[in-house]
């Protein structure tokens, strides 16, 4: 079930079907409000749906400085979501460093006062201790890992997110159902008619979610770090979402849409 903060999240994404514009401008800075404060624990289920809500007043809103003010909070929730997930990534790993430092220092000590006692035992003893210490120490730390799946909640966030960006970009748009990634490739003559035929008329909504989509995923390269340049779920999200999600976008009939999938 739900915690007691997704339960509030819940009831504050209500006002996303309000017709009023200062409502659900009210309504996305809550949310962000709550999603940024670092005493509140705004995860998975419950940070989707905030997205989703702050995401749906954007396509719904009538004035410029209300859809403006829409695309902003989402970014910021974005830079949150994955600022976070950085940030960890880099504690955990200068505490790994400083148990690393730590445990050669002890083994150090401990084999130089050896050495004070026996200086051929205490020799032994060294070159025993110093070839097997790093060893544990090195199978200890991605254990932890593979049983957890990811490193933290919030890498679990920043990947929930960024799957749910890739794949909304990824709907289809009308005119754009021919297109088939496994068959990009085999016919230049479809592919240039596709081109040059007269664009389809297509939801505006749809067209606006696909632009936004692509947009925070640009988004996310700008703000994203090691944690996820080099993780290997989120390379695999790469791969499995976003490189299919950009081969459908570049054949795109809507200009700006290709024009988003090639940057």
């Amino acid at each position: 079930g739900l915690s007691f903060l997704g339960y509030v999240v819940e009831s504050i994404t209500r006002a996303s079907d309000s017709p009023s514009e200062a409502v659900q401008t009210g309504m996305a800075k809550a949310l962000l409000a709550i999603m940024t404060c670092s005493k509140c624990g705004v995860h998975e289920a419950a940070m989707l749906q905030a997205v989703r809500s702050t995401f749906h007043v954007y396509l719904v809103g009538k004035s410029p400085a209300g859809k403006d003010i829409a695309k902003r909070t989402l970014v910021d929730m974005l830079k949150c979501v994955f600022n976070r997930m950085e940030a960890y990534d880099l504690m955990y790993r200068d505490e790994e460093q400083n148990a690393a430092k730590q445990g050669i220092d002890a083994i150090n000590s401990q084999s130089q006062s050896r050495n004070e006692d026996d200086e051929t035992v205490g020799t032994a003893t060294t070159a025993a201790t110093n070839g097997s210490a790093p060893s544990a120490s090195a199978d200890k730390a991605p254990s932890s890992d593979d049983t957890t799946g990811f490193a933290s909640q919030y890498h679990t966030d920043s990947y929930l997110l960024f799957r749910a960006l890739c794949k909304l970009s990824s709907k289809t748009l009308p005119g754009d159902e021919n297109v088939n990634v496994t068959t990009l490739g085999a016919s230049s003559t479809a592919m240039a008619a596709s081109f040059f035929s007269t664009t389809p008329a297509v939801d505006p909504l749809a067209l606006s979610s696909k632009i936004l989509s692509l947009d925070l995923i640009l988004s996310v390269f700008d703000h994203c770090g090691d944690a996820f340049r080099n993780g290997e779920k989120f390379i695999y999200a790469v791969q499995s979402y976003l490189c299919v999600s950009l081969l459908k976008n570049c054949m795109s009939n809507q200009t700006s849409v290709a024009h988003l999938s090639l940057k």
